[in-house]
C-alpha cells in the first residue's frame, strides 16, 4: 500500500501501520492520488447499487447459494442458547435442545424463553439474578 501512495495506519494508534483495526489514508501525490485524479477529469464515475437492486442479476444457483448461507447463519444463531439457573442465577451456553445442570447447586437449568414462561404464569416478570455467597 506505500508504493501505491495509501499509508495505512492501526485506527487506535495512528502511528503504527498494524494492529487490529487498520485504515489508509491518500497520500498528495502518491501514485493513488496522481491516477484517481487523472480517472476523476476524464469523467470517470462510480454508480453504486444497493445489494438488493443487484440481485435480479444472479443466476439461480448464486441466489440459492446465498439463502443456503443466511439458513447457516441463523442456524448458528440459534445453536448459541443461554440458559439460567433459576436457585443461584448462573449462566451456560449450549444448544437449545440441550438439558443442563447448575454445576454450583445442582438444579436443572432452563432458557430464558423456559424462565420467563414460567415466570409469567407464576405472576413474576424478572430473570433470576446471580445471588452473593
Amino acid at each position: 500500500m506505500l508504493s501505491l501512495g495509501l499509508p495505512p495506519y492501526a485506527v487506535r494508534e495512528p502511528e503504527k501501520m498494524t494492529g487490529i483495526r487498520v485504515s489508509h489514508t491518500v497520500q498528495e501525490g502518491g501514485a493513488f492520488d496522481v491516477v484517481c485524479g487523472e480517472l476523476l477529469r476524464g469523467g470517470f464515475a462510480l454508480t453504486w447499487t444497493h445489494e438488493s437492486e443487484a440481485a435480479p442479476h444472479l443466476t439461480e444457483e448464486e441466489l440459492e447459494e446465498e439463502k443456503q448461507q443466511e439458513k447457516r447463519k441463523t442456524s448458528k444463531a440459534r445453536s448459541k442458547t443461554p440458559f439460567f439457573c433459576e436457585k443461584c442465577g448462573g449462566k451456560a451456553w449450549a444448544k437449545d435442545t440441550a438439558r443442563l445442570v447448575c454445576g454450583q447447586c445442582w438444579m436443572p437449568m432452563h432458557t430464558e424463553a423456559d424462565v420467563t414462561r414460567s415466570r409469567q404464569n407464576a405472576g413474576q416478570d424478572q430473570m433470576p439474578t446471580r445471588k452473593s455467597a
